[in-house]
Formats: C-alpha cells, structure tokens, sequence
C-alpha cells in the first residue's frame, strides 16, 4: 500500500498550479516499493512513533510539575481551602470597591488572579473556586479576539458566583468590526446585568441597542460610565428596569 508524499511547500507559484499536493509513492507491478520509498516510509514510521514517545515523556514531566508544586509549597497546600482563598484576596492589588472603573486598574485585578491560577492545579482549583478574585473583568474587544473574548468573558464571570460586578467594556473603533459579533459580547453581559455594580462602555454608539438587561430581579448599579463613539445609528442603553 502506498503512502502519499506531500510536495515541497518551497515550490514556485506557477509550479504549484500544475502540480498535485500529494505525490503517491511508487508502486510497480509486484507491489513493492522501490529501496528508497521503502525507507521514505520506514523513517516516517519512526517519525510517528518518536513523536507518539515525546508526548508521553512531556506528560510525564507535567506530572512531575505537579508533584514538585506540592513538595515545594509547604503552606497553601497545607492550609483549609478557606484560609488560602484569603490569603489569594489579599494578593489583589484593590478591591471591587475600591474600583473606580479605571481600565489600568481593572486589568492589574485580573493579571492577579490569572497569575495565581498558574501556577499549579491547585491553586488554579482554588483560585477559580473564590468568586472574589472574579469580581472585576475587563474586557477589549478587538478584531483578533472577537470570537474567544465572548468566551474567555462568561467563563469568568461564571467563576464569580452571585457576588457584585464591576463590568469595563472597550470596544476597539475598528470599521471591520461587525455589529452581530459586538452583540453576542454583549449578550454575554446582559445575562449578568443585575450584577453590575459599576459598569463601563467605551464604543460606537450603535452597539448601544445591544444592551438589553436582564428582565428578573432589579439593578444594583451603582457607577454607570458611557463613553459612546458617535455613528451613523445611536441606540438606547436599556438595563430592563430602567432606561437612558
């Protein structure tokens, strides 16, 4: 059976038009390949198999991590989960509080709590089980981020629990920003919305009309903040109940 063999990637353009992407091995008449398509697919056997054994070694060497972690880290590992979730609330660099919707600020909080989830499996578990280290989410949205930032945004805000919010939305003024994909950062937002405590929004205007509230329970908005880029479209703010 034949193995195909992809072309050479450094080929000139107007070779690659006349060319097709996979070359088949030879195969003759007796079915056997000619001595050098035989130890073409010999080495590529053992390319597999050595990357097959390097996949193996480097989840081993993730195990170690994980067991030298513990060796080394003679007090969180030793402490009531409670006692190192304080401990971790005290690594922030302010409180939600004390926030007053300043993006540089906002960031700092969550570098903080993003650092302490790296350093191993337990504290990372710790860390995304304290809802305080999830309180203050900034968010940029850009055209590289606009489909993993939705995401990244609910998986955070999910950590936070049912405690308070305060919510620093930049949208990035880039024309290939399309509306229906701001809308769905947006959606993600609306579902928390009677959490917001202090709320930012920096954007064009027209993105406005997206934010729908969520129609159980009332606001508990303290600090509201609009920074709207004017459009050819001005939309409403609506927090469902009440309205700007």
């Amino acid at each position: 059976m034949s193995t195909p063999i992809r072309r050479c990637k450094s080929l000139p353009r107007e070779v690659k038009l006349y060319l097709p992407d996979v070359w088949p091995l030879c195969r003759p008449a007796d079915h056997t390949a000619c001595p050098p398509c035989q130890q073409l697919a010999q080495l590529d056997g053992k390319i597999r198999g050595m990357r097959e054994m390097l996949t193996d070694i480097e989840n081993l060497r993730q195990d170690l991590n994980t067991q030298m972690n513990e060796h080394h880290d003679r007090l969180i590992h030793r402490f009531p989960s409670e006692i190192s979730a304080d401990i971790f609330q005290m690594y922030l660099p302010t409180d939600i509080m004390d926030n007053d919707l300043n993006s540089e600020t906002s960031k700092h909080v969550l570098a903080a709590s993003l650092a302490l989830s790296a350093v191993c499996r337990r504290w990372r578990a710790t860390a995304q089980s304290t809802p305080q280290l999830w309180m203050d989410i900034p968010l940029r949205l850009r055209t590289f981020n606009l489909r993993s930032l939705p995401l990244l945004a609910k998986d955070w805000i999910d950590r936070s629990g049912q405690l308070p919010l305060s919510i620093n939305l930049t949208v990035s003024p880039a024309r290939n920003l399309a509306p229906t994909l701001i809308s769905r950062m947006i959606a993600v937002l609306n579902q928390c919305s009677t959490r917001w405590l202090r709320s930012k929004y920096e954007g064009p205007s027209s993105a406005l009309s997206y934010f729908a509230g969520h129609t159980s329970g009332y606001s508990m908005l303290r600090t509201l903040r609009l920074k709207a880029h004017i459009s050819r479209i001005v939309g409403t703010f609506n927090l469902g109940t009440f309205k700007i």
